[in-house]
């Protein structure tokens, strides 16, 4: 049994003589690790007691915790006095140090630990509701491509030239993660690191300790208001990158509302580049790409005209809106220092990320387009875009919602794939703690057509869907996109989209493969 005192006496001062809180006792390597889970602390860690967002449903700092941590050997704890249950000062002898806002400080104090290696390496952070998975590989593919070693931290994984695996479940990563793992990518000799940065990292100050040199903005759609709560407390969010430690210049698709009014805000400091699609208006800043799109074939021609030259890029990216993802891809590109040569050719013949308007195709069979969409914006572009590549076909919309998550988009969702789908079937989609009816019902509110159809397990929804279209039938297959699991009731069961459908016999269209039907 912990001994809990309340001499407040025992608290360590944190701050230094030089202003520099941790470097000393780090540099004298006080502490062999550090952790911000009890059950990964080891004897002569420092354990960091600090709240987070992902259901700890507890008061206190992780009070339930520290006990775990002291009895696996925890040298010293940080927690913050204000958010302590209690005035504890010491526990079973192990020193707990003062530390104030620790949520917003301990991004610092993990980086310190393991030396900032953002700050040796070129770090690009790609932010927005949509997009930021598909950007972040087309520019880590493009950058290997010329010879730059880098590193990809995001939805699809950690990945660089001869490694490729998903170490942590959580993709926003907690600081002791992320700044281990970007230590794991600088040892590796990766110059270069892109890095997807979710509104929830921004928010609860997981990037503190993190430099972005170059930051690209996508979009701000509905998405994670579970979370935020209001689109204004998500925008403010996103608006954090700002915040970041060595920005020099930010990307900004300017067809969005909210990266236009963000232009404003922006420090002079900050170089802006806008991105957007060809207008007859003058570019809102000086640095600029404006882009068209269209498709040839299974071809994407996205034509550039900027600052710096016209260019143009051919791309097997699935859906026009691929266009300002690739001219994004491009001002990042450009920022670094490549030529346009060097991004028209090493952009063209990139194609979508597993997952991201992924084709899947088999003879005699529908063709099957697997997405990740989960938002409203997003479901209708992935719409709209298998329309577009097939237009002489049939489109039947298979998706659903996830559990304990934004409902309001749930009806918006439904209304969106019954308007611009031929067909729906509505199913599961990591339902958590809610009943899969319940979420197919908040779908079914927004639909007012009648060209759709439910059926709750989702391997059946698809098989079901196969059997009825015709071969040249294409459906599009929304919102597992990589995923390999399915969430329900707190557990995450073994499911993926693509392996079942390669289990059916369908196989990923690739460049040397004979041409599916295309309009």
């Amino acid at each position: 049994m912990s001994r809990y005192h309340d001499d407040d006496s025992i608290w360590i001062d944190s701050q230094k003589k030089n202003g520099k809180p941790w470097k000393d006792e780090f540099l004298n390597n006080q502490f062999v690790g550090i952790a911000e889970y009890a059950k990964e602390v080891k004897p002569g860690y420092l354990y960091i007691a600090c709240d987070d967002i992902d259901d700890v449903d507890c008061t206190g700092c992780r009070i339930p915790y520290i006990d775990e941590a002291v009895q696996n050997g925890a040298k010293e704890i940080i927690a913050d006095p204000a958010r302590m249950s209690r005035n504890i000062a010491k526990i079973s002898d192990v020193p707990i140090r003062r530390e104030t806002q620790l949520v917003e400080k301990y991004g610092e104090i993990v980086s310190t630990f393991y030396g900032t290696p953002s700050a040796e390496m070129t770090m690009i952070g790609i932010t927005g509701t949509n997009g930021k998975s598909t950007i972040s590989h087309l520019l880590w593919e493009a950058l290997n491509k010329l010879g730059n070693k880098t590193g990809y931290i995001g939805t699809l994984g950690i990945k660089m030239n001869d490694y490729n695996e998903v170490l942590y479940p959580n993709t926003t990563l907690f600081p002791t993660h992320m700044q281990k793992t970007l230590k794991m990518l600088l040892d590796k000799n990766m110059k270069t690191v892109v890095m997807e940065v979710t509104s929830h990292r921004l928010d609860n100050g997981r990037m503190n300790g993190t430099n972005i040199n170059i930051a690209a903005v996508t979009n701000l759609t509905q998405d994670h208001l579970n979370y935020h709560g209001t689109m204004e407390k998500y925008g403010k969010a996103k608006k954090r990158i700002l915040e970041c430690k060595g920005l020099k210049t930010i990307i900004l698709n300017t067809d969005d509302k909210f990266c236009r009014e963000l232009i404003p805000e922006i420090p002079d400091h900050i170089k802006i580049v806008s991105v957007r699609a060809l207008s007859d208006t003058p570019p809102l800043t000086k640095d600029f790409i404006e882009f068209t799109a269209h498709r040839e074939s299974i071809s994407l021609k996205v034509a550039c005209r900027s600052n710096f030259g016209n260019f143009s890029v051919t791309s097997r990216c699935l859906g026009n809106f691929q266009g300002c993802n690739l001219a994004i891809s491009a001002a990042v590109l450009h920022e670094l220092g490549y030529t346009t040569p060097n991004i028209t050719k090493e952009l063209s013949g990139l194609r979508n990320p597993i997952g991201r308007m992924d084709t899947y195709v088999k003879s005699g069979y529908p063709t099957v387009v697997i997405d990740f969409a989960h938002t409203p914006d997003a479901l209708k572009n992935a719409i709209k875009s298998v329309k577009e590549a097939f237009s002489r076909h049939k489109v039947t919309t298979i998706f659903g919602c996830g559990g304990g998550r934004d409902k309001d988009k749930r009806p918006i969702m439904g209304n969106i794939a019954s308007e611009y789908s031929d067909d729906v079937v509505i199913t599961i989609d990591n339902p958590r703690f809610e009943t899969p009816k319940s979420i197919i019902n908040d779908i079914i509110a927004g639909i007012t057509k009648n060209n759709y159809s439910t059926i709750v397990d989702r391997k059946k929804a698809i098989q079901d869907s196969i059997n009825r279209l015709e071969k040249n039938g294409v459906i599009l297959l929304a919102g597992k996109g990589h995923e390999n699991y399915m969430e329900i009731k707190g557990r995450n069961i073994s499911y993926s989209d693509i392996n079942y459908l390669r289990a059916l016999g369908f196989r990923r269209f690739e460049q040397d493969q004979p041409i599916p039907d295309f309009a």
